[in-house]
């Protein structure tokens, strides 16, 4: 039986009728067998490497061979067990057992309010009182305490607090623009401009 009958089901030209017949013949007796079985066939023929069936036959028989892939796992109509539910759970059950669920860790640490604000005396280490109230002071300053209260006990309307971001971000670009060219004249200075 040839297999090129399965690729080109059209009578070639000048064929009598009852070629035609024959061939149909064939292709139903084809029919009957199972698929699998005709595509090894093609597979299994000698096709020429220029060909570009050729690259299509060897990356189908790459991707058949594969362990643990699905198309080796699923179920043609002439073989038994077509049992869909099972095939779909026996896909579900490979697809989780590939993917183990990462947990996620727990927090050890209990952040408050207060973490990187705190200020520990140690005289022993040199940080007394009055270092420490001077190193407050510096923190308290450098977070920006005393306006983040201040912005906290007042309700803000989102317009309002549009403008005011914008502005603070054009200050500090502008600050550092200006410190930048400060600087820069500086150097220009020392070295003779």
């Amino acid at each position: 039986m040839d297999s090129r009958l399965i690729i080109n089901a059209r009578a070639p030209r000048g064929q009598t009728k009852e070629g035609k017949a024959s061939q149909s013949n064939k292709l139903d007796s084809l029919e009957d067998l199972d698929p699998r079985s005709n595509v090894d066939k093609i597979l299994d023929q000698d096709i020429p490497k220029h060909s570009s069936a050729y690259s299509v036959r060897e990356t189908y028989k790459i991707v058949r061979n594969k362990p643990g892939d699905f198309a080796s796992k699923m179920r043609f109509p002439g073989q038994s067990n077509t049992d869909p539910q099972k095939a779909s759970q026996d896909m579900m059950t490979e697809l989780q057992e590939r993917r183990p669920i990462a947990h996620r860790a727990r927090r050890t640490v209990r952040s408050r309010p207060t973490v990187g604000r705190t200020i520990e005396l140690n005289p022993v280490n040199g940080v007394d009182f009055g270092v420490g109230l001077r190193k407050l002071g510096q923190l308290v300053s450098r977070e920006k305490i005393r306006s983040d209260r201040y912005r906290q006990m007042f309700h803000e309307r989102a317009g309002m607090k549009r403008k005011r971001l914008k502005s603070e971000r054009w200050r500090k670009l502008f600050k550092e623009g200006f410190r930048a060219t400060v600087a820069r004249v500086k150097e220009m200075r020392r070295k003779g401009w």
